[in-house]
């Protein structure tokens, strides 16, 4: 059973949207959590760079030089076949000229060679059994002997098998550099979790205890690191206020105690400040 026909545009309007929606999703990710905040930062900085330098690399130095090379075999082919020609043409030998026609026919790039005499026309014109599937590059030579020219030679290349070698790199290097990212960010966020994410939910945990009162609970961080050194003065606090919770019941016992003493200073006090009301 076939899609329906509106299945495709259904998917790129699918995409679309989601393309639509990332910065959106981003952004609250970005603010949700410093962890999310640092992800999304590493993430950016390595794909980023990664992808500019790759496009630089591959989609643009790569491409000029397949051309160029391209160029460069097709200009030095038809050297190749002006040379070979002159002594073919000046002699009319139509089977020496054959072979090295053949030669260069080997080239799967090569879609046509032509030979032609000055005074006989075509002498040689042999095509490619496959139509050239990409952009057909030219060149023509005259072949000259004794500074006479006795005829021409022009031979064409197709880029497509430059081009499909191209893609194949192409592929190879966003292969490896998607491995690269994903291991590096790999690393990144076990070294995050391991050096961020879990002395931030110790400390977290130690807050709780805090604000609930518990301070016999004491904040053990492993790491020497700046979260280590924090934890360390918040585990001081922790004891300190822990020691002015237990003292402060025994201090308002004492001052209870001084009020309610019929010879106490607390009570000679309140009486001087009750004649002094009189």
């Amino acid at each position: 059973m076939g899609w329906p026909a509106t299945y495709p545009s259904a998917m790129a309007f699918l995409s679309r949207a989601a393309l639509s929606a990332l910065p959106s999703r981003l952004a609250r990710l970005y603010g949700r959590s410093l962890y999310a905040a640092l992800l999304v930062l590493v993430a950016g900085g390595l794909a980023i760079p990664a992808v500019v330098g790759g496009y630089l690399m591959i989609g643009v130095q790569e491409q000029h030089a397949a051309r160029r090379e391209l160029d460069e075999t097709l200009q030095r082919n038809a050297d190749i076949l002006a040379l070979g020609m002159q002594e073919s043409l000046w002699n009319m030998n139509i089977d020496a000229a054959r072979s090295l026609v053949d030669s260069l026919m080997g080239d799967p790039a090569v879609v046509r060679v032509h030979v032609g005499a000055q005074a006989e026309g075509d002498f040689i014109d042999r095509h490619a059994a496959a139509a050239p599937a990409g952009h057909v590059l030219r060149a023509e030579r005259e072949v000259v002997v004794h500074g006479q020219p006795i005829g021409h030679v022009t031979v064409e290349m197709d880029d497509s098998l430059s081009q499909q070698s191209l893609r194949a790199k192409q592929v190879r290097y966003a292969l490896v550099l998607a491995v690269q990212i994903g291991v590096s960010l790999l690393l990144i966020l076990l070294l995050l979790r391991r050096r961020l994410l879990a002395p931030l939910g110790t400390l977290m945990s130690f807050s709780d205890h805090l604000s609930r009162g518990q301070f016999d609970a004491p904040l053990a961080l492993s790491t020497n690191d700046e979260l280590g050194r924090l934890g360390g003065q918040l585990e001081h606090m922790r004891i300190s206020i822990g020691d002015l919770a237990r003292d402060e019941p025994i201090r308002v016992g004492h001052a209870l105690r001084g009020i309610n003493q019929p010879g106490g200073r607390h009570s000679q006090q309140l009486a001087d400040l009750d004649e002094l009301e009189l």
